[in-house]
């Protein structure tokens, strides 16, 4: 767990160094580093270090949806969009699991402790419609992905077409938009879960190299220094 919280802090800052706009993409739920990692996300921004644009889930469910949302609610900042995850493969949980309890803890008064507003999945846009939306207002090669998880969402809106928001494709659209992707190198239990359209986000945004930075933050060497590739 120590190796994980410190490869999410090396990720956060690098991603903090390359651009202020931060897209967070999160398998929120599946350990608590992924709420370390929102936690230290929302403490950039309040240094004005960073700007978060949304959270993304790659985890199915409406626990995570409404976990991030009164996270981001606790932190002043509750109209940060959330968007859902287009998985649809079972998540295997077995544990009880922390986004499925903090949303529904209630004070001695019966008022949520975590206010949040978020009900049901219909509540957010899907992933990949809301990053073709913020994408498409963005200045370009002004936005830093911060991807921690699965990838299917990043591979499915690579592969999109021209929309309402934007005549770019996907691959168009994150070329323009996008400085840099920050992912941790991904865990075997990651890889064996990932939707075959998802397999290998780092691969997959080699259809536009020379516009993306793809910085692959590995698992720690013998050495202790992180493991990049750029």
């Amino acid at each position: 767990m120590r190796k994980t919280f410190l490869l999410l802090f090396l990720c956060l800052a690098t991603a903090v160094q390359a651009g202020r706009n931060i897209i967070f993409e999160t398998d929120m739920g599946n350990d608590v580093d992924d709420a370390w990692a929102l936690d230290m996300l929302h403490k950039y921004a309040d240094k004005g270090q960073a700007r978060i644009l949304a959270v993304m889930l790659n985890k199915e469910g409406l626990g995570p949806c409404r976990y991030v949302e009164a996270m981001n609610t606790w932190y002043g900042r509750p109209r940060i969009p959330v968007g859902r995850a287009l998985r649809e493969i079972p998540s295997n949980e077995v544990m009880p699991n922390f986004t499925n309890i903090v949303p529904d803890m209630k004070a001695a008064d019966g008022t949520p402790l975590y206010p949040h507003t978020i009900s049901k999945l219909s509540d957010c846009p899907d992933a990949v419609t809301l990053y073709r939306r913020l994408l498409a207002k963005q200045k370009d090669h002004s936005v830093t992905i911060v991807s921690v998880g699965f990838s299917g969402n990043l591979a499915a809106l690579l592969h999109t077409g021209a929309d309402r928001y934007s005549t770019l494709s996907g691959s168009e659209l994150v070329a323009r938009k996008v400085s840099a992707l920050v992912k941790p190198s991904p865990r075997p239990r990651t890889v064996a879960q990932e939707p075959p359209s998802g397999s290998g986000v780092t691969s997959a945004v080699k259809v536009c190299p020379r516009t993306v930075k793809s910085i692959v933050c590995g698992a720690l060497r013998r050495s202790g220094k992180p493991r990049t590739a750029c």
